[in-house]
């Protein structure tokens, strides 16, 4: 039985993904972004919709490109941003769609899944005490579950573009096929999340989650250009998340999941005696900042929540030193926020931008050692750049000059001259 009613109409994941129905077109901004992320991968020029729809054939991959490998057939750019746009309600096993049942296709599911279970797996958890999660409980649930298979198979392409950069462009578009398959069908289905599959659900949501803090870590070196607005659409899954554990409280669990589901739960209270260090004493000094906001007669107004997201900053770093560095508590602070502090972000409201840059900072020493979200905040830190008037430039320097040098935060001055 349901202990509570699945996500609503207004949950983050329906913002993100779109509408109960799907994309109702492919021309749609979301699905024009996907396009345009795609032909960045390719090293093409975007030429909208029409143009590509009439030259989609250009787009598939040779099998002679590389005679030691299996032929595996690229995506079309358009043709994988359509799939967003579909308004198909099943989301059946790769195996059981006989339209793409090709050999090629086939042996490529195959060596992505070969890849996730003897590479992948062991690089996703934050701590040895994850990996069992992916190794095992998160692989079964693929095995009932199609749209988590997809999932993994995204997760698995974009890793093992990442592995073997000579295949980067290729593979990535992979990912991006696999990845909007699970998200057409997860977009869909919130309405039928229960308690058998509740923990699938979970498991895609992070998969999603991790695959959009890759596109921000590796954008600069792909060439690809993010904005504030990305940056916030990434944060507001956690968000969806964090509705998920809502519906099934941790507590209910199996055990094996719980290891997972745990790095989400809210940093407790006992982690909250004062940590004098550089960056709280630099968190202070923007306390007047907020006093320059428009102060409304709403609870939530603009002063509000970016002071509510500066305490739970400090809050979040508290809780990072209490923990091994591997733990992924830095997480927790987007989980936290109010979803209007994530429009602010994506509206490019500068207090709200100097907040999430300081977050950056803090997020540079608890990176993936080497793949998902190793460059994350220096991406970060070069978008709150652009996006700042001159005037709000000094208010970005000490941590950018942390990123940028690999200071930990704790160990800068707080006066940084540049």
């Amino acid at each position: 039985m349901r202990s509570r009613s699945p996500p609503s109409q207004s949950s983050p994941w329906r913002t993100y993904f779109g509408p109960y129905n799907g994309y109702s077109s492919p021309t749609t901004p979301r699905t024009q972004e996907i396009s345009k992320w795609m032909c960045a991968m390719q090293g093409t020029p975007y030429q909208g919709p029409e143009i590509q729809a009439a030259s989609e054939q250009q787009h598939s991959h040779s099998a002679t490109d590389d005679p030691t490998r299996p032929a595996v057939d690229c995506v079309p750019v358009e043709a994988a941003a359509a799939a967003l746009g579909s308004e198909s309600q099943t989301a059946p096993r790769i195996a059981d769609r006989p339209d793409r049942r090709s050999s090629a296709e086939w042996l490529q599911s195959l060596r992505l899944w070969h890849h996730y279970t003897t590479q992948t797996c062991y690089v996703l958890p934050r701590s040895k005490h994850h990996v069992q999660v992916w190794k095992t409980a998160v692989l079964e649930a693929a095995h009932s579950h199609a749209f988590l298979m997809d999932g993994m198979l995204a997760i698995a392409a974009s890793h093992y573009a990442f592995v073997y950069p000579q295949h980067r462009n290729e593979y990535t578009l992979i990912s991006m096929e696999y990845q909007t398959r699970a998200i057409e069908w997860f977009a869909t289905r919130l309405d039928h999340m229960n308690d058998d599959n509740c923990d699938a659900y979970f498991f895609l949501a992070c998969v999603i989650f991790m695959l959009s803090l890759c596109s921000i870590a590796q954008s600069g070196s792909m060439g690809v250009t993010i904005t504030c607005s990305d940056i916030a659409q990434s944060l507001s899954l956690l968000q969806g998340i964090r509705g998920i554990l809502d519906y099934k409280p941790i507590e209910r669990w199996p055990a094996e999941n719980t290891e997972l589901a745990i790095l989400f739960r809210n940093p407790r209270t006992a982690v909250e005696t004062r940590i004098e260090s550089p960056f709280s004493a630099r968190l202070d000094t923007i306390n007047p900042l907020l006093d320059t906001l428009p102060q409304g007669l709403e609870v939530m107004n603009t002063r509000s929540v970016c002071l509510l997201a500066l305490d739970t900053l400090r809050t979040t770093h508290r809780a990072c030193k209490n923990v091994q560095p591997d733990e992924a508590t830095v997480w927790r602070w987007p989980f936290t926020l109010p979803p209007s502090f994530l429009g602010l972000i994506s509206g490019g409201q500068p207090v709200a931008l100097i907040i999430l840059a300081h977050f950056a900072a803090l997020v540079r020493s608890y990176e993936h050692v080497t793949w998902s979200s190793k460059g994350w905040g220096i991406n970060v830190m070069l978008v709150v750049e652009r996006a700042l008037g001159q005037e709000w430039q000094a208010w970005i320097e000490w941590p950018k000059y942390s990123l940028k040098n690999e200071i930990d935060i704790d160990s800068m001055d707080l006066d940084v001259n540049t």
